[in-house]
């Protein structure tokens, strides 16, 4: 029993610390040139992001809104989650990987619209409308940005670094939680700009390839219908459960 209880209570104290491994550790605030608010906009009717309830005010903040979730889980089971190119002339490509496993990856094949879905199903097999197919992907994933000679990721962690860089202070990958109402100008490919409203659960990706820039705008990607994952609620849980049983344990010998 004690070594039941002991071992809950390192996972309910690991949980604490566990995030690391799970979601970016760094400074949310990373330093910015300008160039991403310019994008995403400085006013409620400006840029790709216009305010949420119309408001200046409510426009994202590419410094101060910046998220420190690197993977997602689909926020339903068998959703689809839309990808779409906010910048015309982006070059590279966007791609999606398994975080239990890395090696499983596919990358995206945007439509003439710039869009593409994909699904996690609960067996843990992943699938796209592009024609993308993996099994034994698992249930969360990070996504990662190739511009045809360098490919960076949304995990600090997996990203290559100056030597003696500390990687959570040199991140290339910036996401961010938009919130419901948001208003969207998404570009269509031939179709045009077109506007598309947030629910809560939607979020931008904005990469960055090399250090030597701080604009975060060499690709910027609206994805739908995704939550970030956190380690320590899970562990809680485990921990819990582990005390639980131990507390079983002693009432039955009594």
């Amino acid at each position: 029993m004690k070594k039941s209880i002991a071992l809950g209570t390192l996972l309910l104290m690991a949980a604490g610390s566990a995030s690391a491994a799970l979601v970016n550790d760094r400074d949310p605030q990373v330093a910015l040139d300008g160039s991403l608010q310019a994008l995403l906009g400085t006013s409620a009717t400006s840029g790709v992001i216009n305010g949420y309830n119309g408001n200046a005010s409510d426009v994202i903040n590419a410094a101060t809104d910046q998220s420190v979730a690197a993977i997602w889980n689909n926020t339903d089971s068998n959703s689809s989650a839309y990808l779409i190119n906010l910048l015309g002339n982006t070059t590279g490509s966007l791609g999606i990987y398994s975080y239990a496993n890395n090696s499983l990856q596919h990358t995206f094949v945007l439509d003439g619209t710039n869009q593409v879905s994909f699904e996690v199903f609960d067996n843990g097999t992943f699938s796209s409308t592009d024609g993308g197919a993996l099994a034994g992907f698992g249930s969360t994933f990070g996504f990662f940005y190739n511009n045809g000679s360098t490919t960076v990721y949304t995990e600090d962690s997996r990203n290559p670094h100056p030597s003696g860089s500390d990687p959570t202070s040199n991140p290339l990958a910036l996401s961010y939680l938009l919130p419901t109402g948001t208003n969207v100008m998404v570009d269509r490919g031939l179709a045009g700009a077109q506007s598309q409203t947030a629910e809560g659960d939607d979020w931008l990706l904005a990469f960055e390839s090399t250090f030597d820039q701080n604009d975060f705008t060499d690709a910027v990607f609206y994805i739908e219908d995704m939550e970030a994952v956190s380690a320590p609620a899970t562990l809680a849980l485990m921990g819990l459960g582990l005390l639980g049983l131990a507390y079983r344990g002693k009432n039955k010998k009594a």
